[in-house]
């Protein structure tokens, strides 16, 4: 195996805490609309302040030749190298990626991601201007008692994050992570085990369940359908092509030392 291939690929769906103090307003660049909106000003989730995520780098210190290799692969994929001096050790994070990471939801901060953006508008920059929420943020997970407590709120998502298309329904063990304050958190991946997923679908303007094991017991499957009829009015009204309800597993994954 030659040291190229024997770099990671990228790794799985990584799930990242949520973070409150995200979003910023940023000035308007185009102001060619019409209607021209002269003071209006984009709130913008900047997920680039996410908190970063351990990821292993098996082969950096196998060889100068592994060395060169692994820190190009570093490069491409925008990983930082770290260094422990209490433990004389040298650890690797990677930012949040929006094409293939989910961003976690406890149970109670539900309301609290929800709400977060409303804050902002007594901030100066945007206080009694016109305003657009933007937000990349196209996966969330969150555990799957939200659904017994929280299903009639799930549309409110879509008040301030209206690119997401997938929630991840995180069944038995929800993620932990530490401090907030702590720059690199540990790494929870999704387990590469495919589930049923229950997919909205434009053309038919009607939830369906897809093929695959089902994950979760009875119950949770009739919650996600609840949550489903929840969605719909919301789907509709933006047009959504495809979205998805997708229970899963996550999983702990502990750094090669």
């Amino acid at each position: 195996m030659s040291q190229i291939t024997a770099c990671p690929d990228n790794d799985g769906p990584t799930l990242y805490p949520h973070k409150t103090g995200c979003w910023y307003p940023q000035q308007r660049s185009d102001q060619n609309e019409f209607p021209p909106h002269p003071r209006a000003v984009n709130l913008v989730f900047r997920l680039e302040l996410l908190n970063q995520v351990e990821v292993d780098i098996p082969l950096f210190l196998v060889n100068r030749e592994a060395h060169s290799v692994a820190m190009a692969w570093l490069r491409d994929q925008d990983i930082k190298k770290h260094y422990d001096a209490d433990q004389k050790l040298q650890y690797f994070s990677r930012p949040f990626d929006a094409k293939r990471d989910a961003v976690c939801i406890p149970r109670d901060k539900f309301y609290d991601f929800c709400d977060e953006p409303m804050g902002r508008l007594s901030d100066p920059e945007v206080f009694g201007r016109t305003f657009f929420a933007m937000s990349n943020m196209r996966r969330i997970a969150v555990p799957e008692g939200l659904l017994k407590t929280e299903a009639s709120s799930m549309e409110r998502l879509f008040d301030w994050f209206p690119d997401i298309r997938v929630i991840f329904i995180v069944v038995g063990r929800f993620p932990e992570f530490v401090d907030h304050d702590v720059e690199v958190q540990p790494r929870w991946e999704l387990e590469k085990k495919e589930g049923r997923v229950y997919a909205w679908n434009l053309d038919v303007r009607r939830f369906e369940w897809e093929d695959g094991q089902s994950i979760g017991d009875e119950a949770l499957l009739g919650q996600i359908e609840e949550a489903g009829k929840v969605l719909v009015s919301s789907l509709e009204m933006r047009k959504v092509r495809r979205f998805e309800l997708r229970p899963v597993f996550a999983a702990r994954k502990e750094p090669v030392l």
